[in-house]
């Protein structure tokens, strides 16, 4: 019946023919996707398929289960290891703030300003410290700056 060969070539499904033991080949058989020799033949075909697809199902299930282990393990070690950075940066940040604290103390006990404060003078000339009396020559001007004020003063 071609109007029945014309519906399984434009069938959206493919189509398995298995007509009979006939020595002639029908002409639904050739317009079918796949053509077998015995209604038998055919549900062997589709129970094939429908194993190597469950087959594959299964296999593609393990990857999943691989990749989603691989996953898992990636994000533990990507969790230790932002703890130990933060950990790290954190016992960065101490050891600077502690360095920076004793830089603070070492700044104000050697500050000049302080030393004024306790009752020492800077005694200058020309701008330069002077540290010992051995280099200066009469006459020369002397600057002596204290805590509060300075006064200007004469080698004699």
């Amino acid at each position: 019946n071609e109007r029945f060969v014309r519906e399984v070539a434009g069938f959206p499904v493919p189509v398995i023919a298995g007509i009979g033991h006939e020595k002639d080949v029908p002409l639904a058989a050739l317009a079918a996707d796949a053509m077998v020799s015995t209604p038998t033949a055919a549900a062997h075909c589709i129970g094939s398929s429908w194993d190597e697809a469950f087959e594959r199902v299964r296999a593609f299930t393990a990857i999943i289960d691989k990749v989603e282990t691989h996953l898992e393990r990636a994000a533990e070690r990507m969790s230790m290891l932002w703890n130990e950075i933060t950990d790290a940066f954190q016992e960065a940040a101490e050891n600077i703030h502690r360095q920076l604290a004793s830089a603070e103390r070492t700044a104000l006990l050697n500050d000049p300003l302080r030393q004024l404060h306790l009752g020492y003078s800077i005694t200058r000339r020309d701008g330069r410290i002077i540290k010992n009396s051995g280099g200066l020559k009469l006459g020369e001007v002397l600057e002596t700056q204290f805590e509060a004020g300075r006064i200007r003063s004469r080698v004699q």
